[in-house]
């Protein structure tokens, strides 16, 4: 009797551990990547999806558990995205970071710089339009 306990108690020692290893190794790894949006998809009022151009390949992102840092983000727009794997071709987001594009002045030439020209105060009224 005891030698059958000793069996059945290992085997469900050996299940467990096995258990273990396989719910450890089965954890999606974090990853980040930086692209272009390049196309959205909703659904009602929420953004459903995204595909983001990285590195010239077309990625398509899961948002419905995504998290966004300094905005929400439009086509065209550069982002930062941690992801995990999700299932089949889409990735899931988590979080999406909108990177900030470099301000660009027009001064009163046309022409751009990265210094804002404005026009001197006038010192007279303008007369009104009659």
């Amino acid at each position: 009797m005891k030698s059958k306990m000793k069996k059945l108690f290992l085997v469900a020692a050996f299940g467990l551990s096995l258990m273990t290893i396989v719910n450890c190794t089965s954890q999606k790894e974090l990853k980040q990547t930086k692209g272009v949006v390049t196309s959205l998809k909703t659904v009602g009022d929420s953004l459903a999806t995204a595909r983001v151009v990285v590195e010239g390949d077309t990625l398509l992102f899961k948002l419905a558990d995504a998290r966004f840092i300094n905005g929400m983000f439009i086509k065209d727009d550069s982002v930062q995205i941690d992801y995990i794997e999700g299932q089949g071709d889409t990735l899931r987001a988590l979080v999406i970071t909108v990177l900030a594009k470099q301000v660009n002045y027009i001064d009163l030439n046309g022409e751009a710089s990265d210094t804002l020209v404005t026009r001197a105060p006038q010192t007279e009224p303008v007369d009104s339009v009659q």
